[in-house]
């Protein structure tokens, strides 16, 4: 049995050599996942960090975008108001024009008449006048295929061939409409200084 002891605390002591292996590779293992799992970790924050700085500037774009928008429509309709208040303060003189200087007003409505004279036939012609052009009216009167009629809803006049299919709007409104459609761009120029 002596022979046992020895034997004994060999193996014994290969079991314990063995135990600390497996000891210190469960360890290391450990170590290892705990480091990969720190690694892991890092890399979540910085995909984290990185997709709410991504997020961020998106947002900061996007807002920076929607306020440059809403201060250029701001800007356009001041542009705008200013425009409406142009033509309003044009129709507002015309009307003064019409009641104050009412030679000069009548000049310009029979270059207006003469306008549309060019546009449509010869004969046959019916000129509705608004108020403040008695001369003009007796004038065409006199003319030869002209019928005038007044009408105290019109600011200028009208003129339509009898069958009514043709027609021409020298009415004050129409006429500024029209003036601005064409001279919208130029006048926005003079206004605020270029195109902006």
């Amino acid at each position: 049995m002596p022979l046992e002891e020895p034997l004994r605390e060999e193996l014994r002591r290969e079991i314990e050599n063995e135990v600390e292996a497996i000891h210190r590779r469960a360890e290391e293992q450990g170590e290892a996942l705990v480091a990969k799992a720190e690694h892991w970790s890092e890399q979540r924050t910085e995909e984290a960090s990185r997709r709410l700085e991504e997020d961020c500037r998106l947002r900061l774009r996007r807002s920076l975008a929607r306020a440059e928008l809403e201060q250029r429509n701001e800007v356009l309709r001041l542009k705008r108001q200013a425009v409406d208040q142009v033509f309003q303060t044009a129709r507002e003189r015309l009307a003064e024009m019409q009641k104050e200087h009412a030679e000069a007003y009548e000049k310009r409505m029979s270059a207006v008449w003469e306008s549309c004279r060019q546009l449509l036939p010869k004969k046959g012609l019916v000129v509705r006048l608004g108020p403040g052009l008695k001369k003009l009216g007796a004038r065409l009167a006199a003319e030869d295929g002209v019928t005038v009629e007044t009408d105290g809803q019109i600011f200028g006049l009208l003129v339509e061939a009898e069958e009514g299919r043709l027609h021409c709007d020298g009415s004050i409104p129409r006429l500024l409409e029209r003036l601005r459609r064409e001279r919208e761009a130029e006048l926005e120029t003079i206004l605020f200084g270029g195109k902006k």
